[in-house]
């Protein structure tokens, strides 16, 4: 009965979300960066109730299987494992905020540096790849970007040092790349825990002093963390997603 539940919900959500995008742009927003965005510390049963199942209004992208309703915890192919992110419960909290439909493109990848990786490496070269095709199988507007990144950076010196620079390369890059000039970019500043991220003071300067324009960083200070000091709880994630949604409604003007 409760496969039979959960199939009827999902069945109920597209023919919803079907409807809603039917021939008007959808506006998007790309999330990507480390673990902390791909969400592998995260589960279902402990997520809020509203937030458990297909998310109505809500689409999301992985560029394996095209365009496909939100589900927390769903597999959404290779470079989607089970588990889920901030994108959650931003984009459900934005979607209410704007009374419209959002959806979202995601690639993160675990580990990896903005240094060489993200800037211009296979990463970065595969999030360039699910946009591609995100753009050509729905008309889409990409107004914003969530990064949430810098742990790896902050395990080496050099890298800390130029994590500003590449950070507003990076910025410049995607606006250009995905050809939306005044995209919104908001990063999560990083605050890992051990004395192997012995630079991390270095990249959340960064993050705090960026100067491209449209740009803004969210505090996850404050926010639980599992026992190993980098990765967020289920609560953790749920928080960091609202503080998203914030920083973004601030900076389109809704807040």
């Amino acid at each position: 009965m409760k496969k039979i539940t959960k199939v009827l919900r999902l069945t109920a959500a597209m023919l919803c979300l079907h409807s809603a995008y039917a021939g008007d742009v959808l506006k998007v927003v790309i999330c990507a960066g480390q673990s902390n965005m791909l969400g592998k510390r995260s589960t279902v049963a402990e997520l809020p109730e509203e937030l458990q199942g297909a998310q109505k209004n809500l689409l999301i992208n992985m560029g394996s299987n095209g365009w496909e309703p939100l589900v927390p915890g769903k597999s959404y192919g290779k470079y989607q494992p089970k588990g889920f992110g901030p994108e959650v419960a931003f984009a459900q909290a934005l979607s209410a905020a704007l009374n419209e439909p959002i959806g979202i493109i995601k690639h993160s990848q675990g580990g990896t540096n903005l240094a060489i990786q993200w800037s211009g490496g296979k990463p970065y070269e595969r999030l360039a790849e699910v946009v591609e095709k995100a753009k050509a199988s729905k008309n889409i507007e990409i107004i914003g970007m969530l990064w949430m990144q810098g742990e790896s950076d902050s395990k080496e010196q050099a890298m800390a040092e130029n994590y500003k620079a590449n950070l507003e390369a990076l910025i410049q890059r995607c606006r250009t790349d995905f050809e939306s000039p005044n995209m919104i970019f908001i990063a999560g500043r990083t605050n890992p825990q051990g004395d192997r991220f012995a630079f991390s003071d270095v990249v959340r300067k960064a993050q705090e002093t960026c100067g491209s324009a449209n740009y803004a960083y969210i505090d996850c200070d404050t926010l639980p963390k599992v026992d190993d000091g980098v990765h967020y709880t289920t609560a953790g994630v749920v928080e960091m997603g609202q503080r998203f949604s914030n920083a973004m409604l601030t900076l389109i003007g809704k807040e």
